[in-house]
């Protein structure tokens, strides 16, 4: 679960910009 949390967290940054 920590993994797709912090997979999760670095596309959300992609998106973000």
């Amino acid at each position: 679960m920590l993994n797709f949390l912090r997979l999760q967290a670095m596309w959300n940054s992609e998106n973000w910009g």
